[in-house]
């Protein structure tokens, strides 16, 4: 959606210290301003009424009373880790085992996150000394 911008709106960006910009960007701006400085931050750039204002962020509420924020693109949670083969897994296992750094069931690689057998059945994880085969694809 392209955002609104009155002219009004472009003069409280230039308030808030908003770079001169296009439109759009200058609105994304006061946008970031008006919702790290609340309500209180508004009526230092003399906004005295409750206002809405749609830039290409998102859709912000302000007033009195508080805000309320509409990104305009919603966050994806990230895909789940991808479990091994179990014939990988054991594999994976049977290599920790014989490696001379893998001390009372622990890998002690600095930066190796394992903790024990945790990682050996995550699909794409890696040894941190490459000691294990990792699938391309």
């Amino acid at each position: 959606m392209e955002p609104s911008a009155s002219p009004d709106l472009l003069a409280l960006a230039t308030l808030a210290g908003c770079p001169p910009a296009q439109d759009r960007h200058r609105l994304d701006c006061l946008v970031r301003w008006l919702r790290a400085h609340g309500w209180a931050g508004a009526l230092t750039l003399g906004i005295t009424e409750p206002l809405t204002i749609t830039a290409g962020i998102g859709t912000l509420r302000l007033g009195p009373e508080g805000e309320c924020w509409e990104p305009a693109a919603k966050p994806t949670p990230p895909a789940p880790p991808q479990p091994s083969p179990e014939p990988l897994r054991l594999a994976r296992i049977a290599a920790c085992a014989a490696c001379d750094r893998f001390r009372d069931d622990r890998c002690t690689v600095s930066g190796c996150g394992c903790t024990g057998l945790g990682k050996p059945e995550r699909m794409f994880s890696k040894c941190p000394l490459g000691r294990w085969v990792v699938p391309t694809s």
